[in-house]
């Protein structure tokens, strides 16, 4: 399987490394880092207090960057999104 780490916002970029290699012993597939986007505003619901992920996933499967992988998990501080 192949998964694009991707950060959101500010993401410590140790996390991320860790990240992918633990990942890469569980899938044993391509385990790729994208560049990172800033912070989503606009998928943030004032309702809600929170951020939707879908908007977020949608935009980050919609960059040609991405397209290659299986999958994309998007990384917002310490809480991973992710879209099938």
């Amino acid at each position: 399987m192949n998964i694009a780490l991707v950060a959101v916002g500010e993401v410590d970029q140790k996390v991320i490394k860790i990240l992918k290699e633990e990942l890469s012993k569980v899938f044993r597939g391509q385990i790729g880092v994208g560049k990172g986007v800033s912070e989503p505003h606009y998928a943030f619901n004032k309702k809600r207090n929170q951020y939707l992920s879908t908007k977020i996933l949608n935009a980050l499967m919609n960059e040609k960057e991405y397209s290659p992988f299986e999958k994309c998990w998007g990384l917002l501080t310490m809480i991973c999104m992710s879209r099938n």
